[in-house]
């Protein structure tokens, strides 16, 4: 299991579907940071997903709240993880200012 580094996201849809787009999105070689990743150092079967939280909200700003809260705890942003979206490190950075 690649250790190395940890990517957290947040999705409405089913996990299943969402993995899968991850698994074919390393596979086709789109430029997304966790591809960058696997193409550089790992195959796909390296890959291994987990559910941190499910939660019911139905609004995308609270899933982004709440990714970046499991974001900033995990430390997942470039260079110790694999996520780099600056709007989650905005919401990360004003919930350090709470």
């Amino acid at each position: 299991m690649c250790e190395c580094v940890v990517y957290v996201g947040e999705t409405e849809r089913q996990i299943r579907e969402r993995m899968r787009e991850h698994l074919r999105d390393v596979r086709l070689h789109k430029e997304k940071p966790i591809t960058t990743h696997f193409d550089s150092s790992h195959c796909d079967d390296n890959m291994y997903f987990s559910v941190l939280e499910t939660i019911n909200i139905a609004g995308r700003q609270d899933r982004v709240i709440r990714e970046a809260l499991w974001i900033k705890r995990l430390k997942t942003m470039k260079p110790f993880g694999c996520n780099v979206k600056d709007s989650v490190f905005k919401s990360a950075t004003l919930i350090d200012s709470i």
